[in-house]
């Protein structure tokens, strides 16, 4: 006997994601290569130093995607970036344990793994290690550095890491200060996504993100959302139910970018994101004030929008279980 599943009238809490503070990143470009990097002498870290003997990928062996030589590229990336920026940065590449306001990595993920929040989406964070490939944590982190500019009142947090999901190279930033839970997204920040992309292509079992590169425009988020559409009779009802007509009046909603990710948030503050993958794909996710988890998840195809796959309050959305 086939059950089929019904979404029924979806009513959701109108209100908004959870907010963080802090300093706003600075997006400016600035154009540098791995190969011209020279390491400035005045970035020297003064936090407290990792064990040599413990280093997560202590060699350059073959099958490693992050090694000695890409750490001290990256060290070299650093110093010369945030010296135009006029900032200042602690990083396990210079061989630091760094501290964000008490997370100190790598021991914070170092065999083991955190949940925090990833482009809206609760997610595991693991520290890369090249003898334990098969940690079920998606982002798997080789490096982080915390600093900023000296006068500011909150540091900043980066994580460069390779996301599973699409085996794509990113560089993560977090300016959270009202939790435990830390919220990630794409830096803005080109120099230091295209920098550390470069250093990570030098393994070719790494691939490049492969989605759409222009950035997204309150126009385009709006256009994306208008179009959302699916051949599963579920899931269509769903992107009806919370995503249509009477949905949100979307020329009414603010909008934000933040790298790879847009935000909507229509009169009500319910939050919409659009976070572009690889192979030309994007999640979109709603999130409701208070809520820890997201209401729903979709992930559609940019060629048709076309949604695939749907998740409502972590439970995939299906058209019909049998029962035998």
């Amino acid at each position: 006997m086939k059950k089929l599943f019904v979404m029924g009238a979806l009513v959701f809490w109108l209100g908004g994601c959870s907010q963080v503070s802090g300093p706003k990143e600075s997006s400016s470009q600035v154009v540098s290569t791995t190969s011209s990097i020279k390491k400035s002498s005045d970035a020297k870290s003064t936090g407290s130093s990792l064990d040599a003997n413990a280093h997560p990928y202590g060699n350059d062996s073959e099958g490693s995607y992050w090694t000695v030589k890409q750490d001290d590229e990256l060290s070299k990336l650093m110093a010369s970036w945030q010296k135009s920026m006029g900032q200042s940065f602690e990083g396990t590449y210079d061989g630091q344990v760094v501290d964000y306001l008490g997370i100190k990595y790598p021991e914070a993920i170092e065999g083991t793994w955190r949940n925090d929040v990833v482009y809206d989406q609760n997610e595991q964070l693991s520290w890369y290690q090249a003898d334990s490939q098969g940690s079920s944590a998606r982002f798997q982190v080789v490096a982080a550095a915390v600093g900023g500019k000296t006068d500011q009142q909150w540091p900043m947090l980066y994580l460069f890491a390779l996301d599973t999901k699409d085996n794509s190279p990113v560089v993560l930033n977090s300016q959270t200060t009202n939790g435990g839970v830390l919220w990630f997204y794409e830096t803005a920040n080109t120099a230091l996504k295209d920098g550390f992309a470069q250093i990570v292509a030098e393994n070719g079992d790494v691939g490049a993100f492969t989605g759409q590169t222009e950035a997204w425009t309150k126009a385009s988020a709006i256009d994306y959302m208008k179009q959302l559409d699916s051949r599963d009779g579920a899931i269509q009802a769903a992107v009806v139910a919370v995503a249509h007509d009477p949905g949100p009046d979307w020329n009414k909603a603010t909008f934000s970018s933040r790298g790879r990710t847009a935000e909507l948030s229509d009169e009500y503050q319910t939050t919409w994101s659009l976070t572009r993958m690889s192979d030309h794909k994007t999640v979109i996710v709603q999130r409701i004030l208070g809520e820890e988890a997201p209401q729903v998840v979709f992930y559609a195809t940019d060629s048709d929008h076309l949604v695939y796959e749907g998740y409502h309050r972590g439970e995939l959305i299906v058209s019909q279980t049998a029962d035998e």
